[in-house]
């Protein structure tokens, strides 16, 4: 992390960052509460902390979701690399590493391009 930006954190008072017993990392969670609700994913930004292992698995289970509905077993099994990627969720990933590595493009663009496997993901 940034030296200017790591001193900056700390200096904030502790109310900006954990409020009351409950709530952690106050500023972190409303510094990104557009883009989660965007992503349909709030429901990561109002609960309690959780371990990472128990995190990612809610996590996990939402998106995985999400790419079980948008993509077909077809395309999986259709992809010159399909075999070897396994499942739909590693096609989305394979499809988002294209994307931003060989076709250009910025991952800051929203939303992701019409062609892309995550754009079907994406929330309208």
């Amino acid at each position: 992390m940034d030296d200017d930006l790591s001193q900056w954190a700390m200096e904030l008072p502790i109310d900006y960052k954990v409020p009351d017993k409950n709530t952690t990392k106050l500023i972190l969670r409303e510094a990104f509460r557009d883009e989660f609700e965007q992503l349909d994913l709030s429901c990561v930004l109002d609960r309690k902390k959780m371990g990472m292992p128990a995190a990612i698995a809610t996590l996990d289970h939402v998106i995985k979701q999400k790419v079980q509905q948008s993509i077909t077993d077809n395309e999986l099994t259709a992809h010159p690399l399909g075999s070897i990627l396994g499942s739909k969720l590693n096609l989305l990933l394979y499809d988002l590493f294209e994307h931003i590595f060989f076709k250009g493009w910025n991952h800051n663009d929203v939303p992701p391009p019409k062609d892309s496997l995550l754009r079907r993901v994406w929330p309208e």
